[in-house]
């Protein structure tokens, strides 16, 4: 009916063209840039949590140890609390004193008792926090945990009291959280300068975190122990949220579902939540964070260091064992002595998640413009074309 043209060379085979070549683009080349996977952005940021401060650069537990965790980008900081003879709640990692101060030097003549300690089942002769008066405890001096640290700060920084912590927290320029823990209840709570003042330990802490206004579950503050009982005394002197900590033993489902009853978490030992094969690689994990997130329980994990030797998957590589507890166990925060190291992770992290997502938005852009193409690109087959061709007959007849 029509007469025959060189379609080939019009501008409606040039559109065709066009459409494929967008096409082509589009779904081809962003697609293959943007295939279906593990996203960064997607992935839920986990809590950094200063462990005993920025430790790995600064003696645990001093407050420029805090100051820097904060200066790093952690949002909670652990203080371990202890308690002295007049009854004064002190930052320490537990109630003897030798391992981190120069006790030995200072009260050269003071006695060293023997006491149980029951989390570590073993005996421990040293000086204690509750057989000496504040005043005598700031004149000992605080120094590196691990021989292998840098010394260059050992001896400058004395022990810090909780009050101080908290006031140093709260002067961050941002909401940064703290994380205490009730140091050696059992033991603390037997001496007889407790007893003699009718108290405990639950209490004094308890009534401190009252005082500088965390009480409720939202106010940042997290308070942990390896003791359920302690747990349980402190449900009733304060609202803030608990944390069960456990490092000797994987709980059963059944421990979770008892501790989910009381507290919103529980910090566990790393070991505990995978398995090392015979050449020192981890094998697999065991299933604890699940079976806690099924009862409804955070987990936190203690603790992350770059200076101890890791599972040889990880290549001593500090980054590479953050990447896998947060995205193969999905746990919910990490006590780290260089919070800055995860703080940094978190951070790149979230830049690509950025990028991802804003390259995500320009191809669904251009697959927009493709989908309208493609709409009329029909069109074209059934009315343009033809009329293209009754007009160009119309004026040959012509």
């Amino acid at each position: 009916m029509f007469p025959q043209v060189d379609t080939k060379s019009d501008w409606l085979q040039w559109v065709r063209l066009a459409l494929f070549g967008v096409y082509f683009y589009v779904c081809v080349v962003h697609g293959e840039a943007n295939t279906p996977g593990v996203s960064v952005g997607d992935t839920r940021r986990p809590l950094v949590i200063g462990h005993r401060g920025s430790s790995g650069v600064l003696p645990e537990h001093s407050l420029p140890a805090y100051r820097l965790a904060i200066e790093q980008g952690a949002d909670y900081i652990e203080c371990d609390i202890c308690v002295t003879k007049d009854l004064q709640l002190v930052c320490l990692h537990e109630s003897w004193l030798g391992s981190v101060t120069d006790s030995d030097r200072v009260f050269v003549d003071r006695p060293k008792p023997t006491h149980y300690i029951l989390l570590h089942d073993i005996n421990v002769t040293d000086h204690f926090t509750f057989d000496f008066t504040l005043q005598e405890l700031r004149r000992l001096r605080l120094r590196q945990r691990r021989s292998y640290r840098d010394p260059a700060y050992n001896g400058r920084f004395n022990i810090p009291t909780f009050d101080e912590f908290v006031a140093l927290v709260k002067s961050a320029n941002r909401t940064v959280g703290i994380y205490p823990e009730l140091k050696d209840p059992d033991l603390v709570n037997g001496q007889d300068v407790l007893r003699a003042a009718n108290t405990t330990l639950e209490e004094l802490v308890a009534a401190s975190l009252t005082r500088h206004g965390y009480t409720q579950p939202h106010h940042a503050c997290m308070v942990q122990s390896f003791r359920t009982p302690t747990l349980r005394r402190f449900t009733s002197l304060n609202g803030v949220r608990l944390i069960r900590l456990t490092k000797s033993m994987e709980p059963t489902l059944q421990q979770l579902r008892d501790w989910a009853e009381l507290a919103y978490g529980i910090g566990i030992a790393k070991d505990l939540l995978t398995t090392i094969d015979a050449d020192g690689n981890i094998a697999g994990e065991t299933g604890v964070v699940a079976r806690a997130h099924s009862v409804g329980l955070v987990v936190h994990v203690f603790t992350f260091r770059n200076d101890e030797k890791l599972p040889w998957n990880f290549h001593q590589d500090a980054n590479e064992e953050l990447a896998y507890y947060i995205d193969q166990l999905h746990i919910d925060g990490l006590f780290a002595d260089f919070p800055v190291t995860l703080s940094r992770f978190l951070a790149c992290r979230e830049r690509r998640g950025e990028k991802d997502a804003a390259a995500s938005e320009g191809v669904s852009w251009t697959q927009g413009v493709v989908v309208v193409c493609l709409a009329l690109y029909p069109l074209y087959h059934v009315i343009l074309y033809p009329l293209y061709h009754f007009i160009l007959y119309c004026v040959v007849r012509r």
